[in-house]
């Protein structure tokens, strides 16, 4: 079953294997004031690509496997390439292996949000449903389809993927329950505290260092310190849903105000995009109730803004042993 499972996780991992053409006149045109976050504004140069270019890489790179143009797929793979899955972190050796035994019949891709890192640099997440089979065998066939992204850098006016994750749709996990009234109050207060005496983070380029942090900043209830630490434009992918900033630290209060947060961090391995855009990856666990037995795979882009490292993208993948 691992092997079988495997292939939604490999498929749009080389996003960047050759560059959509770029009409660099459009441009300014098309990255006009409505779509550039105000997070974006630091950069010290216009970018010469637009968010249609990423997503037509990510689209051509499916082309390219129903194809079985594995030349061309393997050119776009940084050589530190990684590729997070339920079963586990996967090189680019590792990857070209297993894309070779796919025999792909159809691809539908949705609900695509690019996010730009900085001028070089941009992660893209979408919804994925295949057909076709692997090492001879049916794909089986899921409804949900899985949540995927994949974070490519620019080199030389061409694209390369750095990562790729995929995490299969799930129903969503059951909450924490609600402490009673008099616990809640407490809570609350407890939570006004901690935000009034620390709501920043001493994030740095120690992107171990940075996530542990904001995993401390949740046990302690310090829910401005989290937000202070993302991007304006931040988006997080999770099993059973997609969220903005917003929505991200709603969720984290409900979360941390219903019962107490808690977790472990291990296995972490950090992969460069650029000077100002770095990915951790690492396996977090807890004890709270809907949190998964066996953990997640949680990955975090990491951005450098004005001297700030900021958290720009996050997405959890259940592990699922034995697939």
């Amino acid at each position: 079953m691992k092997r079988m499972l495997l292939p939604l996780a490999l498929l749009a991992c080389a996003a960047a294997c050759e560059p959509a053409p770029t009409n660099s006149t459009n441009t300014n045109a098309n990255m006009n004031a409505s779509n550039v976050n105000a997070a974006n504004s630091n950069m010290n140069a216009a970018a010469t690509w637009t968010n249609d270019d990423v997503i037509a890489g990510d689209k051509k790179a499916w082309d390219l496997i129903k194809t079985k143009d594995y030349a061309t797929f393997e050119k776009g793979l940084d050589d530190n390439f990684i590729d997070v899955t339920p079963s586990g972190v996967h090189n680019k050796a590792e990857t070209i292996a297993e894309v070779k035994t796919f025999d792909l019949t159809d691809v539908t891709l949705s609900d695509f949000k690019v996010i730009k890192l900085d001028n070089d640099a941009a992660i893209v997440a979408y919804t994925v449903n295949l057909k076709g089979s692997m090492h001879g065998k049916p794909i089986p066939a899921n409804a949900s389809g899985e949540r995927a992204s994949t974070a490519v850098v620019m080199r030389g006016g061409k694209w390369y993927a750095v990562f790729h994750q995929s995490s299969p749709i799930e129903p969503p996990p059951p909450m924490p329950a609600k402490p009673a009234s008099a616990n809640t109050n407490t809570n609350s207060a407890n939570t006004n505290s901690a935000a009034t005496t620390s709501t920043a983070l001493a994030t740095t380029s120690d992107l171990e260092a940075n996530e542990r942090m904001i995993w401390d900043a949740f046990e302690k209830k310090n829910m401005d310190a989290f937000a202070n630490v993302l991007t304006d434009d931040s988006y997080e992918v999770e099993p059973e849903a997609t969220y903005s900033k917003s929505a991200s630290v709603d969720m984290m209060k409900q979360m941390v105000n219903a019962a107490p947060f808690k977790g472990t961090l291990s296995d972490s391995k950090t992969v460069t995009l650029d000077d100002d855009a770095k990915i951790i990856t690492y396996v977090a666990k807890s004890p709270m109730k809907g949190f998964p037995v066996a953990g997640q795979r949680h990955s975090t882009v990491w951005v450098n803004r004005g001297g700030k490292w900021m958290a720009a993208f996050h997405q959890g993948t259940t592990i699922r042993a034995g697939m």
